[in-house]
């Protein structure tokens, strides 16, 4: 939506599709191997018609966000009673382009209502802390701050 990323995209030498990823996109079924929606889907008005054309559009997803559910947001939340300031980017909770907040239990209840969808891996960014890393394994709404989900097309 962007018009001065759009500009910026152009000098680049990039090609560009301005609109909403939000809506039906002006694709073929299956146009593309890949792709992939990097800590955004949060801020789009629609996330599970982002996720129906991710889908549709392609043959794997690869989708992340910022986990609500994380244990130091909980925690934050808690204790301050306010919107955690680690979940907003350094914004307020007016201010920030989030319109919805999710878990990653949020997020696996979406992934069945949309249907069609099979989770390939779900990943993070490991740390050299093999106790963090095996916490964000085992408990990964808990532990995970950014999950990174790994989807593919469901065939029957």
């Amino acid at each position: 939506l962007s018009e001065s990323g759009v500009k910026i995209c152009l000098e680049k030498g990039l090609n560009v599709i301005h609109g909403r990823i939000d809506e039906p996109l002006s694709f073929n079924d299956n146009e593309f191997d890949y792709s992939i929606c990097n800590v955004t889907i949060q801020m789009v008005m629609y996330p599970e018609v982002l996720l129906k054309e991710m889908k549709r559009i392609s043959k794997y997803q690869i989708i992340s966000f910022p986990n609500f559910a994380f244990y130091k947001n909980r925690i934050d939340l808690l204790l301050s009673g306010r919107m955690p300031k680690p979940m907003l980017f350094d914004y307020k909770w007016y201010n920030t382009g989030h319109i919805h907040q999710f878990s990653i239990t949020d997020f696996y209840e979406l992934i069945d209502e949309v249907g069609g969808i099979k989770v390939e891996q779900l990943l993070w960014a490991k740390t050299n802390n093999h106790f963090k890393d095996y916490l964000s394994k085992t408990f990964p709404n808990l532990f995970m701050a950014i999950p990174i989900f790994y989807l593919s097309q469901k065939h029957a």
